[in-house]
């Protein structure tokens, strides 16, 4: 039988979130009202290529083919076959080949609208909810101890309209055209004025300015990986 693609949004509600639109309206970062137009509106309004990039990225075993014209399956294959398979309820974050320094010059992040990797993270939606999210991994010791090299940092784009606002001492993302991807902890003057200062963690390391100007990206970092175990300062080697 033929659906409409509200009919196939409907479908993915009731498979992933019980018929709660709410929960799949959070997932995906948006509005229920949205997700509601889309599946119950008056206007019954068909979804934007963001929307259904997003809900495929949120939904990775969702065939976009399906969703888009109702064509095949509405599952990929294997995701199908297995559906208690961990990753059906879990967002994939892109886990980037770029490093975030902690010390010196970073990489710099894909151009684009949409960012992909063949390698991704898992997470449950309910941990990175709204916005778009990446994982990088750490390169140096400027933030040590809060973050040592080779940790897997996720973090959340935040968007240039509310830079102005960025809470004082938080930890982010910043690139800059001049040095890359860095993760700093930032002290906000952009209202006063038109800079941020970014602070390392470590003393070693000089804080350093960026204007207004020279910042391209910013993104909270939100969570880390990391296998680094560091004992308590009271902790002494028994002889």
């Amino acid at each position: 039988m033929e659906t409409t693609v509200g009919q196939r949004i409907t479908l993915l509600i009731n498979h992933y979130c019980g018929g709660s639109e709410k929960r799949f309206a959070e997932s995906l970062g948006v509005s229920p009202a949205v997700i509601n137009n889309y599946t119950n509106g008056k206007q019954q309004s068909k979804p934007s290529f963001d929307m259904l990039h997003k809900i495929c990225t949120t939904y990775p075993q969702v065939q976009i083919e399906w969703l888009i014209s109702g064509q095949g399956e509405m599952l990929k294959q294997a995701l199908a076959e297995k559906d208690t398979s961990a990753h059906a309820t879990m967002r994939s974050i892109p886990l980037l080949d770029v490093k975030a320094a902690a010390n010196g010059k970073g990489g710099y992040l894909p151009d684009g609208p949409f960012i992909a990797s063949e390698e991704v993270i898992y997470l449950p939606p309910h941990l990175v909810r709204g916005g778009r999210h990446i994982a990088v991994t750490v390169r140096g010791d400027s933030m040590a101890p809060t973050l040592q090299h080779g940790d897997i940092i996720i973090c959340k784009e935040i968007e240039p309209n509310c830079w102005f606002e960025l809470p004082q001492q938080e930890v982010y993302l910043v690139e800059s055209e001049d040095n890359g991807l860095q993760v700093k902890r930032i002290e906000n003057c952009l209202a006063q004025e038109g800079i941020i200062i970014c602070w390392s963690d470590n003393p070693e390391h000089a804080p350093f300015q960026l204007s207004h100007e020279q910042i391209r990206k910013v993104w909270q970092v939100c969570w880390r990986l990391s296998n680094y175990l560091e004992p308590p300062a009271s902790f002494r080697a028994i002889a």
